[in-house]
């Protein structure tokens, strides 16, 4: 049910926000980063989200940049709002990182933030820059939205969510992490 997985992926965030944590949603450049950037924006607009920083990096910034260059390829209320000079994605509140020594500076500034970042798997990168940081801290949130391979670091994450294990650790890029985060 489309609906309800929307509002599951809002009442989490919101969970977390309330919580001052960081969120992390690794997510495919094309097409699910763009859902998962609208569900974000209404649900801000709509103050069902409190109003804070979302960053999008990597494919997924680049991608959404491709959207905005060809409105036409997109729905129609999307395609009318991007010619009427309305951007759909990016606003105040939701920013795409711009220099990736940024990426460090922004995961370690006080309060809650949320990172919209390629690629959807956590198999390379700015979402493993994001997770090398997160998955060890226990004041973060990874959100799983899409599908993951066997051998890819999200499904390892996912696994460890049904896990009775005490002690869970997960390769990111080569490195071993002690998994304190929320999946």
């Amino acid at each position: 049910n489309r609906q309800g997985e929307e509002q599951k992926l809002i009442d989490t965030v919101v969970e977390a926000v309330r919580q001052g944590k960081k969120v992390l949603i690794p997510s495919f450049a094309l097409g699910r980063s763009q859902e998962v950037l609208l569900i974000l924006s209404k649900a801000m607009a709509k103050k069902q989200i409190p109003m804070v920083p979302v960053y999008v990096d990597g494919m997924v910034r680049d991608m959404t940049m491709a959207y905005l260059r060809y409105p036409t390829y997109l729905r129609a209320v999307l395609a009318r709002k991007i010619m009427r000079g309305q951007n759909p994605f990016f606003h105040d509140a939701i920013q795409p990182v711009s220099n990736a020594m940024d990426r460090k500076e922004l995961v370690h500034q006080k309060g809650p933030a949320i990172f919209v970042a390629s690629s959807g798997m956590l198999t390379g990168g700015p979402s493993v820059t994001y997770a090398k940081e997160l998955v060890p801290d226990e004041n973060a949130v990874i959100i799983i939205t899409g599908y993951q391979d066997e051998e890819a670091p999200g499904r390892t994450l996912l696994n460890m969510m049904d896990a009775d294990q005490e002690e869970k650790d997960a390769v990111i890029d080569g490195t071993l992490l002690p998994v304190k985060c929320k999946v």
